[in-house]
């Protein structure tokens, strides 16, 4: 289990932390143009952390596996259902944020403000699906993270970037 959280860590520092360097004039040169930075859905998180073998792959069996445990850990009271109190604590503790996505919407597919197992398992099937790009039914680790632009750093609006200018106030 240690490790599992050690690994769900690292993927998150890694994750996280992206390279600044100068260019080959040193600090003072051009500098390489970076092209955006990698992201993971909080509930791409989720789906490492159920990787029992260790392998850094996560197969649609340790999907399954991981969702009705993750779903039994939510229903605090044991009543059979999730509420909507019960989901953002399990949002809060398990996607690192109440409001994160998925949210009650999502996974409430009835609209009665009770999530049941099967809705539970149907809308992480649905991001486990989405979050494998071959449709091979595994989960890599590249799989679960995608790149983002970053925003331009135009100060001047003339279209350049850098030169040590200040953003506007």
């Amino acid at each position: 289990m240690s490790f599992r959280i050690v690994s769900v860590a690292a993927l998150g520092l890694v994750l996280g932390v992206t390279a600044c360097a100068s260019g080959p004039k040193g600090p003072n040169g051009p500098r390489p143009s970076m092209s955006g930075a990698f992201v993971a859905k909080p509930v791409a998180l989720v789906f490492a952390s159920y990787d029992g073998n260790t392998d850094r792959i996560v197969t649609s069996a340790e999907a399954a596996a991981g969702v009705t445990a993750e779903w039994r850990s939510a229903d605090t009271n044991g009543d059979g259902d999730v509420s909507v109190f019960e989901l953002q604590s399990w949002s809060a503790a398990a996607l690192g944020d109440a409001n994160a996505r998925p949210g009650r919407l999502a996974f409430d597919a009835d609209g009665d403000g009770r999530i049941s197992l099967i809705e539970f398992q149907r809308h992480m099937t649905t991001e486990f699906n989405e979050l494998d790009k071959d449709a091979d039914g595994r989960l890599t680790r590249a799989e679960l993270v995608r790149q983002t632009q970053l925003p331009s750093r135009d100060a001047n609006g003339r279209g350049e970037r850098g030169r040590g200018e200040r953003m506007p106030r």
